[in-house]
Parts: structure tokens; C-alpha cells; sequence
């Protein structure tokens, strides 16, 4: 009974690090197409592509990125 209680214990600890390595990587590609938004719109504003111009909100926004599916068979080869 205790191996079984052990078992389980790593099983849960081990799916609560998948579940933060999930979470960084989430957060990192959408960091990560935050800041490619904000270079295109640098570079379209030192080429003065927006002479007065106001930037919509939406412009602005950028949506909570998530992985492929693939990506949950890199987390389980990897625990």
C-alpha cells in the first residue's frame, strides 16, 4: 500500500511540473509575439508609415499564446 501511496504522489508531482513547464511556455511564445508586434511597429513607425496616424487598441493586444498538441508529447518523453 505504501509503494502504491508513493506512486501516486510522484505521478501527481510530476504532472504538476508539466503543468508549469506548460505554463512558462505558454508565456514565453506570447512574450515572444508581443515583442515581434512591438519591433514591426517600431519599424513602421521610424519609417513613418503612421504620419499622424492613431494606432487602434488592437493593434495592441496580443492574445494568450498556447503550443501545438505536439507539445504535450515533448513534456511526457521528457519526465
Amino acid at each position: 500500500m505504501a509503494h502504491l501511496i508513493f506512486y501516486v504522489s510522484v505521478a501527481q508531482t510530476l504532472r504538476c511540473i508539466n503543468g508549469f513547464k506548460y505554463q512558462r511556455r505558454c508565456h514565453k511564445l506570447t512574450l515572444g509575439l508581443a515583442t515581434e508586434k512591438l519591433r514591426e511597429m517600431k519599424m513602421r513607425l521610424s519609417n513613418s508609415e503612421y504620419d499622424g496616424v492613431v494606432v487602434g487598441d488592437e493593434e495592441f493586444e496580443i492574445h494568450y499564446q498556447e503550443p501545438p498538441e505536439s507539445y504535450f508529447g515533448i513534456l511526457t518523453t521528457f519526465s
